[in-house]
């Protein structure tokens, strides 16, 4: 996630300040995750370009940035025309909306800087790729977790039957040690029933614990997969 910013030899001092103020503006502002989260909600290419050049710390940006830099810097020299013209001479303020901004970075040159055959060309292809390498294998975690919460809710089920018809088999002994007024064995049966009892309401809340994880993990499932199928079908 480091820059690395490169200086070609015949730049001029104005004119490697503009490109470091550049770079170091892509630097500290664009999400290196950008480009996958857009190719995610973009509708085709053409859509994803336009809002990753307008994206926070993207070329717009970036341009607007560095070409109002050199405005401040008052030094004279070649600047980047294309988007010189839609600046304010003095104030390097866009003198245009920022998605005919976007429109001068995409464009082809000479009006434009080229970007959408450039730079960007293939962008898009990437960040749907590495998206749906990350998608495919977070529905593989979520498939792995859902199966074994299945798992832990059919083992608390049996328990929870085991513990029930313990209580039950403590409920009967306890009536025939009370009938034949054997306190001790009554006694023993009440405190077998009560320690069943509270077995079976941790069991209980254990189960409705595991339940509500296997339904979030299963409304999570489906929309990875929606999401994966949307981005097949385009």
């Amino acid at each position: 996630m480091l820059p690395e910013i490169c200086i070609a030899p015949r730049l001029s001092v104005a004119d490697a300040y503009e490109a470091v103020v550049h770079e170091l503006y892509h630097a500290l502002r664009r999400d290196p995750r950008a480009a996958r989260n857009l190719a995610g909600t973009a509708a085709d290419e053409k859509a994803f370009q336009v809002a990753f050049a307008q994206a926070p710390g993207g070329e717009v940006e970036a341009y607007l940035a560095s070409t109002r830099a050199r405005v401040r810097l008052g030094h004279p020299g070649k600047r980047t025309a294309p988007m010189a013209r839609v600046l304010d001479a003095g104030t390097g303020k866009p003198t245009v909306p920022q998605a005919q901004l976007a429109d001068i970075v995409l464009g082809p040159k000479p009006n434009g800087l080229g970007y959408s055959q450039g730079l960007f060309r293939g962008v898009y292809t990437d960040a749907r790729k590495t998206l749906l390498e990350q998608l495919g294998a977070k529905r593989t975690a979520l498939e792995t977790a859902q199966k074994e919460r299945r798992t832990k809710i059919e083992s608390l089920g049996k328990n929870i039957e085991i513990q029930t018809q313990n209580i039950e088999v403590y409920r009967h002994n306890l009536g025939l040690d009370t009938a034949k007024a054997d306190k001790a064995l009554a006694d023993k049966a009440r405190s077998g029933m009560a320690e069943a009892e509270r077995e079976l309401a941790s069991l209980r809340k254990l189960m409705d614990v595991a339940r509500e994880s296997e339904k979030r993990l299963g409304v999570e499932l489906a929309a990875v997969t929606a999401q994966i199928d949307g981005l097949q079908r385009r």
